[in-house]
């Protein structure tokens, strides 16, 4: 019996294994050699494939180029200009830096890079094929650095063969080429496919101008700017308007100290802070800037560097929410006409005169998104991460709203239908109310919130583990609200002291819901608020609820009063205006 000896692997064998964690195909090989550009200071790159990248890869940018006497080192393993101690790695901020990438692309290909220094007066050539140097000469160039690579995959054939269609692999480098433009606005980008130009991005200081050069069919007007920062987490950025959500998340993306990354959850966190302002199944756009201390991250966690670790998830993924839901309250929220046209229609008749059949709207399309709106909804305080927002009086002014509205009933159920002076409006009766009834509740207790009262018959709560651990770390921001708990043990607090505003027998329902939201990633918890709208909502009418006429015209007046009537506490819409313009318009009268 041959016994199994522990052996050190040949170095082409090693080179290999290391490709295959780098190098996935040839939008991997694109990603890491565009990257090594925007590391060399470049302000422009050009990149031209062929077949998809297997035949030829040629990435040409105007940076700093590499030395002569450096070429050769520049294929080895684990050599970077990029780091020089293992302190460097924990504040790293360039792309590349593990030394990997050319050395795993020359291993699997046949290389040649033209390169010449900003020091140099001539330029150097080398060529390499399965990681072996066939030639370093000197070479008159132009400064900068041109990588060509050909045959890729020549030396694994089994890798070859499981990469996809030349249009699904061309596909990939696209996608690739988009993440390191939205990123570095200032560096112009052009791709040619097989010799044609594919798509050019020029340079641009206006980060939004980028995005609308990589996702041209979406209008300016469409993209929402956020900016937030908790601590040392700093996230800028820009949503869709809740209209222009799609069925695939393909317009989604993350980036951290502007290296694009997989954020765990991303897309989860995005539709959550929308709450109900865009449909199940569908995603809003997204373009989402993180800027983190480097101490706070680990980018040394994937060797192609698609997934970093942070030192607090949570603190981000609050970040996230909070940021996305502020935006989304603090200005219009506006239907574009694209929209119209495809959820209002006419209704036509067959011959039978059954009026069921819809029939396309069609009208000329307009640019603009002012058909239909939802009043502005600036809203201050806190910040709900379950729908939008918490608050009180708006930082901004409203459009102005009508003086008068005329019930005309209610439709499915739901919406109250009435007539302003300025178009047709529906209105959710339980949004609505809610608005009503959560101001009135904060005027009730306004005097209310910041006493506290100690209980006669301390209240004992079971609660799971993780809930118990998360009471003992938040205990601080509860004692600030009026709330004093003890652990006494393991799955057990007892409850001293509550806020005075709280009605006897909600305490134990209170606090639960207070430690769900904590536990849901929120870190600073305005429980009066929460208490306001939570009793807002129980004494609101619902969905399907038949109410008197009357009454609903006095919500309808008390909700003009209001303070923000455009928004429910949670931040969900309470009223749409469809202007009479946008009515001429969909009947096509003139």
């Amino acid at each position: 019996m041959t016994e199994n000896r522990i052996h050190r692997l040949p170095s082409i064998v090693i080179d290999r294994i290391a490709a295959g964690e780098v190098i996935e195909g040839p939008a991997s090989v694109v990603k890491e050699l565009v990257e090594n550009a925007v590391d060399a200071g470049c302000t422009s790159v050009k990149i031209q494939t062929r077949s998809g990248g297997l035949q030829e890869i040629v990435i040409q940018d105007n940076g700093r180029g590499i030395l002569f006497d450096d070429l050769p080192v520049s294929i080895e393993r684990h050599a970077t200009s990029k780091i020089q101690s293992l302190e460097d790695i924990e504040s790293i901020l360039s792309f590349g830096f593990r030394g990997e990438a050319l050395a795993s692309i020359a291993s699997v290909s046949l290389l040649g890079i033209q390169s010449r220094a900003e020091s140099d007066e001539v330029g150097g050539f080398l060529e390499s094929r399965g990681g072996q140097i066939l030639k370093h000469e000197r070479k008159v160039t132009a400064p900068g650095t041109l990588i060509r690579v050909q045959d890729l995959f020549f030396a694994v054939p089994a890798r070859k063969k499981f990469l996809k269609s030349e249009k699904s692999e061309s596909l990939k480098i696209l996608k690739e080429i988009r993440k390191i433009a939205l990123a570095n606005p200032s560096i112009s980008f052009d791709y040619l496919r097989d010799g044609q130009e594919y798509v050019s991005y020029p340079a641009t200081s206006d980060s939004l101008d980028r995005i609308l050069q990589v996702f041209p069919s979406e209008e300016r007007s469409r993209w929402i700017p956020i900016s937030q920062s908790i601590d040392e987490i700093e996230l800028n950025g820009f949503i869709g308007a809740p209209d222009s959500a799609k069925a695939n998340r393909d317009s989604q993306y993350a980036f951290v100290n502007s290296r694009a990354v997989d954020v765990k959850y991303l897309s989860f966190l995005i539709k959550r802070a929308y709450g109900d302002l865009i449909p199940q199944g569908l995603h809003a756009p997204a373009v989402l800037f993180y800027r983190i201390s480097p101490g706070l991250v680990d980018v040394n966690v994937h060797p192609a560097k698609k997934e970093i670790r942070f030192l607090d998830e949570s603190k981000l993924h609050t970040l996230t929410i909070r940021a996305i839901q502020r935006a989304l309250s603090s200005g219009p929220v506006t239907f574009s006409q694209r929209t119209l046209d495809r959820n209002f229609k006419p209704v036509s008749t067959s011959e039978n005169l059954e009026p069921t059949l819809l029939t396309p709207l069609q009208v000329e399309k307009s640019h603009t998104s002012t058909s239909v709106s939802f009043a502005p909804a600036s809203q201050q305080g806190f910040v709900n991460t379950n729908k939008t927002t918490l608050g009180g009086k708006s930082r901004e002014s409203h459009e102005e709203m009508p003086k008068h509205l005329r019930q005309m009933g209610v439709v499915l159920g739901t919406y109250i239908l009435a007539e302003g002076e300025d178009g047709l409006y529906l209105i959710d009766q339980h949004t609505a109310h809610e608005r009503v009834n959560y101001e009135k509740k904060r005027r009730q207790l306004k005097d209310l919130r910041h006493q506290r009262q100690a209980l006669l018959h301390p209240i004992v709560i079971k609660l799971p583990l993780d809930e118990m651990q998360m009471i003992q770390s938040q205990n601080s921001v509860l004692a600030e609200s009026g709330f004093l708990v003890e652990p006494i043990s393991n799955d057990s607090c007892v409850v001293r002291e509550i806020p005075l505003y709280i009605e006897p027998g909600t305490e134990g329902d209170t606090l639960r819901h207070v430690v769900q939201r904590i536990l849901d990633g929120e870190t600073a918890i305005n429980i009066f608020d929460e208490y306001a709208a939570m009793k807002a909502c129980k004494a609101s009418i619902k969905r399907n609820d038949v109410v008197a006429p009357e009454i609903l015209s006095h919500i309808l007046e008390d909700l003009m009063r209001c303070e923000d009537p455009t928004r429910c506490p949670h931040g969900r819409p309470t009223i749409v205006r469809i202007s009479r313009e946008a009515l001429d318009r969909l009947f096509m009268r003139s």
